[in-house]
């Protein structure tokens, strides 16, 4: 599993760790402890580009996020020509993401961040005691989606919040994150149901 910098594969795999762990040694992270060299959308694709061109022959999902630059990279390396152990997702979209507050240059509302603005730490719990209020803050126009591109703000609290959790807790919202737990494990049984259909076919 490959993710556009390290608190992304930090957060997954410690959600693995947490409400998955009977299926997380099934699952390998890009290493970082030397640093993470692949942050980035930009930096992520050519990365997928490099793998496509050798025929990795490992099973490989490359994760984006749900915002702007996320969606529209996810759909450039989509359009490579990817072998079958080879997928590209975006994090899932949630209902829970269409009435965020957020703030920009015509000060603050309440809109659909889906597509826009949704990281990864916006799949955490927002609410968790001792956190800031979330916001999106909106930063930057990206003209080939014709929308805005946003981030939450003090994302690092709420992921140091998270990444402090050694066990599943009531007091945690978890149904977010989860989420994307679920998708990530779908895609990827789809990827071995494909190999196991072609191998018996072959």
């Amino acid at each position: 599993i490959v993710t556009e910098g390290s608190s992304d594969a930090k957060i997954n795999e410690h959600a693995f760790q947490i409400y998955r762990p009977h299926v997380l040694d099934f699952f390998r992270f890009v290493d970082m402890e030397e640093g993470y060299p692949f942050s980035g959308t930009g930096n992520l694709h050519r990365f997928a580009q490099g793998l496509v061109s050798i025929g990795i022959q490992n099973n490989t999902l490359i994760v984006y996020d749900n915002d702007a630059e996320g969606v529209a990279k996810m759909k450039e390396t989509g359009a490579l020509s990817l072998p079958p152990n080879f997928r590209v997702i975006k994090l899932p979209e949630l209902e829970a993401f269409q009435l965020i507050n957020t703030v920009g240059p015509s000060g603050r509302s309440t809109e659909d961040i889906n597509g826009k603005a949704a990281s990864i730490e916006s799949y955490l719990d927002l609410e968790a005691p001792g956190l800031p209020e979330p916001v999106v803050r909106w930063t930057s126009y990206k003209r080939e989606l014709d929308v805005y591109q946003g981030a939450l703000e003090h994302k690092t609290q709420f992921m140091k919040k998270f990444l402090n959790l050694r066990s599943s807790s009531t007091d945690y919202s978890s149904e977010k994150i989860e989420a994307v737990l679920d998708t990530i494990i779908a895609e990827c049984v789809d990827i071995a149901e494909y190999k196991q259909i072609n191998s018996l076919t072959t």
